[in-house]
């Protein structure tokens, strides 16, 4: 009978006679399963302990409060209508603002008087009775209303004498004062003392001009008036 042969084992007849290598790997085999079995059973019941967790059912937390209404939810009625205020308001603010002011009328009177109380001191004597004369003009075309044309002395007598609402009174003491007025500014004898009198009896045409307007105004309310 041919007795088995194994690599690295020597038999002699039945016996088998192991080498001690052979031998220390077994036992380095054993204890290495030893060691690991305990391991391996620790991960096991780690692993079915997390799972009987993820099994468990949570515990219900009790449910929130009831969120509280928006402030524009309790107040959105309110709040609009405060808006569409506001907005109107300014808009009505900004019409006042660039709103065209009216043109403050000044009457021509007080023109007048303010004009000559204005007159330049350093000018000539020539140059302050043509500013005189030529304000006292413009107060009588903007008082009787005539018409806004560049006349000269000659022609705005002839215009003043032939305006009913002037009357001769005043047509005449206008046509000398401005005849004397161009004959003085003319003239080399012409004083300081001319354009102080020049101003006073330009003052006085006005007061007489404005008694003029007072009467036809009061004429004018008469014939207004119904008959009795």
């Amino acid at each position: 009978m041919k007795a088995n042969t194994i690599p690295g084992v020597e038999t002699t007849g039945y016996c088998r006679v192991v080498p001690a290598r052979l031998q220390r790997s077994r036992v380095t085999g054993w204890l290495i399963e030893i060691i690991l079995l305990p391991v391996a059973f620790g991960m096991l019941a780690v692993r079915a302990r997390a799972q009987d967790d993820t099994n468990e059912i949570p515990q219900i937390r009790p449910p929130h409060a009831e969120l509280p209404p928006t402030i524009w939810e309790q107040h959105g009625g309110g709040i609009s209508l405060v808006v569409v205020l506001v907005l109107v308001l300014l808009g009505l603010a900004v019409w006042l603002w660039t709103r065209p002011r009216p043109a403050v009328v000044i009457p021509p009177e007080v023109q007048a008087r303010e004009a000559l109380a204005a007159l330049p001191v350093a000018a000539s004597e020539g140059e302050r009775l043509s500013q005189i004369s030529r304000i006292l003009r413009h107060y009588i075309q903007q008082a009787f209303e005539l018409p806004r044309a560049e006349l000269n002395t000659t022609e705005f007598c002839r215009l003043v004498a032939d305006h009913a609402g002037i009357g001769p009174e005043l047509a005449g003491a206008l046509a000398a004062f401005l005849q004397d007025s161009d004959r003085r500014k003319f003239s080399a004898e012409s004083t300081e003392l001319a354009a102080v009198n020049a101003v006073t009896q330009a003052l006085a045409l006005i007061e007489q001009g404005e008694a003029r307007r007072e009467r036809l105004r009061a004429l004018a309310a008469a014939n207004e008036q119904p008959p009795a």
